[in-house]
């Protein structure tokens, strides 16, 4: 295994960076590889959390001179503890935050995220709907928690994106960055391939209509969706026999 990568994984609240995290693990032990050196570390959960006794809230509300002043002291600590390291570390991190009291709001500096020296940044993304739900469970009703819009959440997506794109413009590498927008439900495999590949990975997006096969399904009538089904399987067994390929997939209409 290749040692030393250091990869970025942004995403906004309600994207589970480590759960996209525990099934690249759990892929690469299915394909009987060693995953000993892959470590994920979480930067707002490990090292800016614990700054603000373990609430989230508080950090979220403070000023943001003192979020800027404490988002730079967690991360001289994380900085610390990768500096020796030969793992592969993915770090989980938020490009932006997002509060009802100032919308969007970016804290990463640059010239920080570059002593972190990533190989990789990847910017996962979910269903809208779904991180609606995931943030509204976290909060069990209580705003102080932070329960986002559903506006809120697509203008984050766009900003962390943004984030991502600077991030990678401006960091020196010695190879060239890509900012890889990657759905979190995806395929383990394709998470993989983005980071171990030893090939140039060509990005595929699949878009089709669903509208109409889910009319003709209301009226009892499912050959439509069977040909979306029909259509999805072919394309994902193209895509897993060929490991140049990333597939992504969008239903519209």
């Amino acid at each position: 295994m290749t040692v030393s990568k250091r990869v970025l994984l942004l995403g906004t609240t309600g994207v589970s960076k480590q759960n996209a995290f525990d099934s690249l693990i759990a892929y690469r032990e299915s394909v009987a590889d060693d995953v000993s050196q892959l470590v994920y570390k979480d930067f707002e959960r490990d090292y800016l959390k614990p700054l603000f006794n373990n609430q989230m809230p508080e950090f979220l509300d403070a000023a943001e001179s003192h979020q800027q002043l404490r988002w730079n002291e967690g991360w001289v600590k994380l900085i610390a503890d990768c500096r020796a390291s030969q793992d592969v570390i993915f770090l989980g991190l938020h490009g932006v935050l997002v509060r009802e009291l100032y919308g969007v709001r970016a804290l990463a500096y640059i010239d920080r995220i570059r002593e972190f020296a990533p190989t990789h940044i990847i910017t996962l993304i979910d269903d809208v709907y779904l991180e609606h739900v995931a943030t509204e469970r976290r909060a069990g009703g209580l705003e102080y928690i932070g329960r986002p819009s559903l506006s809120q959440l697509i203008d984050a997506r766009r900003a962390e994106l943004l984030v991502g794109d600077l991030i990678r413009r401006n960091i020196e590498a010695a190879t060239m960055l890509n900012n890889w927008l990657l759905a979190v439900r995806h395929p383990a495999r394709v998470l993989d391939r983005i980071v171990f590949g030893t090939e140039r990975l060509i990005p595929i997006y699949l878009s089709f209509p669903i509208t109409g096969p889910r009319k003709m399904l209301r009226a009892g009538n499912g050959t439509g969706i069977e040909q979306v089904d029909d259509f999805l399987r072919k394309a994902a067994d193209r895509e897993r026999a060929n490991r140049h390929l990333g597939l992504s997939s969008s239903l519209s209409g």
